[in-house]
């Protein structure tokens, strides 16, 4: 059992590394929106849409971030990887 715990820590401590963003050059200017986004088994065959041009309301999009936070993790390792959420951030100028 303590093999198969430490087996899961491990593979769930890579995914703490996972970070996406995407910029559109220069400052990225002040965070708009963060926001938790609901994933299951890790997202496998799910996809989440955001229109991030909406959420600037007429300003331009400085930078779109996904990531695993602190508290992502610990919700991914308590449910053995059936829920692990991901944290959202859109940055406006």
């Amino acid at each position: 059992m303590k093999r198969i715990f430490l087996l899961l820590i491990f593979i769930l401590s890579f995914e703490a590394c996972m970070t996406q963003n995407v910029t559109t050059g220069g400052n990225p200017g002040r965070l708009a929106l963060k926001q938790r986004q609901t994933f299951f088994v890790d997202g496998i065959g799910q996809r989440k849409t955001v229109n991030a041009a909406q959420i600037c309301n007429g300003r331009s999009v400085g930078m779109v971030r996904s990531t695993f936070e602190p508290l992502d993790i610990v919700f991914g390792v308590v449910t053995f990887g059936i829920y692990t959420p991901r944290t959202l951030e859109v940055y406006c100028r």
